[in-house]
C-alpha cells in the first residue's frame, strides 16, 4: 500500500511544487516590473497560505507512507485501505515527532553551521582578487567540502535520534535519549551512512559545480524527484536500523 499510494503522493508533490515554483517566478518577474524599487524578498506572497497547506498535506502523506513502510518491513502488515480518524491521529503524532527530531538535530548542528559559514567567508577573503582557474577550482572544492561536513554532522545526529520514528510506528516507545544511547555502538557506521547520504544530497547541484547550468524546466523536476528518492532512502535506512539495533535482526 505504501508503494501503491506513494506514487500518488509523489505525483501530487511534483505537480504542486512545480506549480508553486512557476507562480513564484511569475510573481517575482511581475513585481520587478511594477515595483523595481522594492526588494522582491520583502514582498508578501499572496499564495503563502496555499503553500503552507500544500506542505502540510505533503507531510501528512509522506508520514502515512513512512508508517506503512515501517509496519510492512518490520511486521509484515499491509496498511488499511480505508482512512480513519485514528489513523490521522497516528500520522499527525508521527509528523510531530519527525519535526522535533529535525529541530533538535538542527540545534546540535548549529556550531558546525556557524563554523562552516565563517570558514567560507574566511576562504572567500583569502581568495579575493584571484581570478585564475586554479584558484576558482580550489575555492569551489573547499566550499563544497565545508558544507559537506556540515551536512554529515546534521545527518549523523538525525540517524542517532531516528529510532523514535519506526518504534512509534510499530507501537513501541523509545525516547530521544534512549535512541541516542542505543545507536552509540553503531556510531561509526552511522557516520559513514551520514556521509553517503550527504554525497547523494549534492547530486542535484553537481551540474553547477561542474560549471554548467541546466534550464529550470529540467533542473527543477530532477531536483524534486531526487528529493523524493532521498525520502524513500531515509525511511528505509531508519527502518532497517531499528530492526537491527532494537529487534536484533540481521541485515
Amino acid at each position: 500500500m505504501a508503494i501503491r499510494y506513494g506514487w500518488a503522493w509523489m505525483l501530487f508533490y511534483l505537480i504542486g511544487s512545480l506549480w508553486m515554483q512557476f507562480q513564484a517566478q511569475l510573481l517575482a518577474a511581475t513585481s520587478a516590473e511594477r515595483y523595481p524599487e522594492q526588494p522582491i524578498e520583502t514582498s508578501i506572497l499572496p499564495f503563502d497560505w496555499y503553500e503552507l497547506i500544500f506542505w502540510v498535506i505533503v507531510s501528512v502523506g509522506f508520514a502515512s507512507i513512512a508508517i506503512n513502510w515501517h509496519n510492512f518491513i518490520l511486521r509484515g502488515k499491509v496498511g488499511a485501505a480505508r482512512f480513519s480518524v485514528q489513523q490521522l491521529g497516528i500520522i499527525l503524532a508521527y509528523s510531530w515527532r519527525s519535526l522535533k527530531i529535525s529541530v533538535l538535530a538542527l540545534l546540535f548542528a548549529i556550531p558546525a553551521i556557524i563554523a562552516g559559514k565563517y570558514a567560507s567567508l574566511l576562504l572567500l577573503e583569502i581568495m579575493s582578487g584571484r581570478y585564475d582557474t586554479y584558484s576558482s577550482v580550489i575555492f569551489s572544492v573547499s566550499v563544497i567540502v565545508i558544507f559537506l561536513i556540515v551536512d554529515v554532522v546534521f545527518n549523523w545526529i538525525l540517524l542517532r535520534l531516528c529510532l523514535v520514528l519506526p518504534a512509534f510506528a510499530v507501537g513501541n516507545h523509545i525516547t530521544l535519549k534512549q535512541s541516542f544511547y542505543l545507536t552509540a555502538g553503531s556510531s561509526r557506521a552511522l557516520f559513514v551512512t551520514a556521509l553517503f547520504i550527504a554525497l547523494l544530497n549534492k547530486l542535484p547541484m553537481l551540474h553547477m559545480h561542474l560549471g554548467f547550468f541546466l534550464p529550470n524546466l529540467i533542473a527543477n523536476p530532477l531536483g524534486l524527484m531526487h528529493g523524493l528518492f532521498m525520502i524513500y532512502i531515509g525511511i528505509s535506512v531508519i527502518t532497517v536500523l531499528y530492526g537491527q539495533i532494537v529487534e536484533g535482526r540481521s541485515l
